[in-house]
């Protein structure tokens, strides 16, 4: 119960990674805070969590990808919990369809507002909350930052964006009391939407473990801590 009695906003939290960090966080003692869209998935995530939320697991529709959104967001975390320890944000999500020469404007504006600009919006609104607390905020990313695929371009560079968006989040704050990181997940990870693979491949669980271990006690890594297999748990 090392975050017993710390408030966590997980950005994303309602989704297939998200879930095993809200889960973690709720076993660590937290009281965490999920905004969605998607008032179904809120409800699945509620229901898959019952018996570890207790009454710590608060949710809203909200889309803290939008300006609008995130000061909603905001609002509701400082009236419920009048202060934020921790932020972890999952956001984003794959695309594919065309050479980098070929992709049509809209899809490219929608892959950098999902996948970058969220993230900034992010950054912008809760950032700031965390570092009055004395907090940690954590990024999570892909391995399309550092390996391009055919017909994802604009995945990898919007990932690529974000792991330095990271980074220099994490220049920026050096002298501020905030641990900022960025876990680089090289690998697809297991899920209840996805409960098979490789022995390789982290759980959702395995992440969320991560994300608070580092909350607690941040890193030597630095900002941006890769992950190319489950092996590296037991040395990172």
């Amino acid at each position: 119960m090392i975050l017993q009695g710390k408030t966590a906003l997980i950005a994303g939290g309602a989704g297939a990674v998200g879930e095993g960090i809200v889960g973690a966080y709720l076993d660590a003692g937290a009281t965490v805070l999920v905004p969605s869209r998607s008032q179904a998935k809120l409800d699945s995530l509620t229901e898959a969590l019952a018996e570890r939320a207790e009454d710590r697991l608060l949710t809203m529709v909200g889309h803290i990808g939008s300006i609008e959104g995130a000061e909603a967001v905001r609002a509701a975390v400082l009236d419920h919990f009048g202060h934020l320890d921790a932020v972890v944000a999952s956001i984003g999500g794959w695309w594919q369809g065309a050479p980098l020469v070929d992709v049509d404007l809209d899809s490219w504006n929608q892959v950098l507002a999902n996948n970058l600009t969220a993230h900034l919006i992010a950054v912008q609104h809760f950032l700031p909350l965390v570092i009055t607390s004395a907090g940690s905020y954590t990024m999570i990313n892909g391995g399309a930052a550092l390996t391009p695929l055919p017909k994802s371009a604009p995945i990898s560079i919007v990932a690529a964006g974000q792991m330095m968006m990271a980074r220099a989040l994490a220049k920026e704050n050096e002298n501020q009391p905030v641990r900022i990181h960025s876990l680089l997940l090289e690998t697809p990870i297991i899920s209840r939407t996805r409960p098979e693979g490789p022995t390789s491949w982290l759980t959702a669980d395995e992440v969320g473990s991560f994300c608070v271990r580092i909350a607690a006690e941040g890193h030597p890594d630095g900002a941006v801590i890769r992950f190319r297999d489950r092996s590296q748990l037991a040395t990172v």
